[in-house]
């Protein structure tokens, strides 16, 4: 309808009432503020308001109108649009992004949203294929390691470093290594791609692991903070990283 009325080319004029008078006009809405005179900007058969703004002189001069977004908000709605050489500006970018986005899916632009969800949902699958992949791999890492350290006074201590691991890697692994046994201490660090430590304890071990940690990232310069069971802080750099691992392990009584 809007875009009809621009195509129309119907006048639009500006002119000064009273605002009693304009109060029966059955304007849109009135301006908060006490004013004697309001401007009314009138495009013929179609539109009414009181408007202090620059306006055409016709509707045809708008010549482009592109929505760009329409969303629902509390009693009416919120539209998003550009107007003249603005909105030919405007769609052409919209066209050529649209156009390389499709060039990428190798298809027809009219099918880059199919191609989309069907990315995102290939993108979601592999996603849960590889958490459950280092789901299984933590698992067996932790079994393979609590298999080869010996226990000392009925505890297993593991310390590693690893040079390709992140940090929810480290926990998830921590998190195998506790629950698989009863009576586990780990003391783990990765040097990249961001260098971290993640302290760990079964439930029911002695020592706090929040200020064991507290006291290495002191060392070592990071942040991080945890619970008496689990802890976990990051680095900016991984210089000292294994030194501190050890006078960490040195500082448990096993």
């Amino acid at each position: 309808m809007v875009y009809a009325s621009v195509l129309e080319n119907r006048a639009v004029d500006a002119r000064f009432v009273t605002r009693d008078k304009a109060e029966k006009l059955g304007l849109r809405k009135l301006p908060p503020a006490e004013r004697d005179q309001l401007r009314l900007v009138d495009i013929r058969d179609f539109d009414l308001t009181a408007c202090g703004g620059t306006h055409v002189a016709h509707t045809g001069q708008i010549a482009s109108v592109l929505l760009r977004k329409s969303e629902k908000v509390r009693h009416g709605y919120r539209v998003e649009f550009v107007a003249g050489q603005r909105a030919v500006a405007t769609a052409r970018r919209d066209f050529s992004t649209l156009t390389e986005t499709a060039a990428l899916f190798s298809a027809n632009i009219y099918d880059v949203p199919q191609q989309a969800r069907k990315s995102l949902d290939e993108i979601k699958s592999l996603r849960k294929q590889r958490e459950q992949s280092l789901e299984e791999l933590a698992a067996a890492q932790a079994e393979a390691l609590l298999a080869e350290i010996p226990e000392r006074n009925g505890r297993k201590l593991v310390v590693r470093t690893f040079s390709d691991r992140d940090l929810n890697f480290l926990k998830l692994l921590a998190q195998k290594l506790t629950r698989q046994s009863s009576a586990a201490v780990a003391l783990l660090a990765t040097t990249s791609p961001q260098p971290a430590l993640v302290f760990a304890q079964s439930a029911g071990q002695p020592y706090d692991m929040a200020a064991l940690l507290k006291q290495t990232m002191t060392t070592l310069g990071g942040r991080g903070g945890g619970s008496k069971d689990l802890a976990q802080g990051g680095l900016q750099n991984s210089e000292g990283v294994a030194a501190a691992l050890a006078a960490a392990a040195e500082s448990l009584t096993l």
